[in-house]
């Protein structure tokens, strides 16, 4: 049997992935190391994209007004006054290139430990308490003096005053 290494359930020796979280399981030795997928990468990306996406809508919207006004001013009678969107333009930028530089930073401490949090949550509403417990009891373990820490402790004493 092996255990995930994120949520700690007994697999299979044969099985891929962990049939409680789905987390790929550790390469036996002699095979290959398949990277485990970490969920705050997925979340980091999809911040990272959105902005993108935002600051490339500001961008072009911003254009897209400066070009309608340069239209509007040169086709009536004794010019007309243009409008250049800067703020637009130059939020657009601002996010996208934020955006851009984003989606290669790591995780925080701090988000992985509220990901493994939910996990404890969700095993505990599931009814598998003992679970939940050993799940707290790991973050506050692995990430000591952090928030998500803090949040564990006072879930393994919540729990432990209702399983006694």
């Amino acid at each position: 049997m092996r255990n995930c290494a994120y949520c700690g359930r007994e697999n299979p020796d044969d099985a891929g992935q962990c049939r409680e979280c789905g987390t790929a399981l550790a390469a036996q030795p002699g095979e290959p190391q398949a990277r485990q997928p970490d969920p705050a990468d997925n979340s980091a990306r999809a911040v990272a994209e959105k902005r993108m996406l935002h600051g490339a809508l500001w961008c072009i919207g911003g254009i897209a007004v400066t070009a309608f006004s340069y239209m509007a001013a040169g086709g009536g009678p004794g010019g007309g006054t243009d409008d250049v969107a800067w703020g637009a333009i130059v939020f657009g930028d601002i996010q996208f290139f934020r955006g851009l530089t984003g989606k290669n930073e790591q995780p925080s401490t701090e988000d992985v430990g509220y990901d493994a949090l939910a996990y404890g949550t969700r095993l505990e509403t599931q009814g598998r308490a003992e679970e939940a417990l050993e799940v707290y009891q790991k973050i506050a373990e692995t990430y000591p003096g952090t928030a998500a820490a803090r949040d564990a402790q006072k879930s393994i004493e919540c729990l432990r005053s209702r399983i006694r």
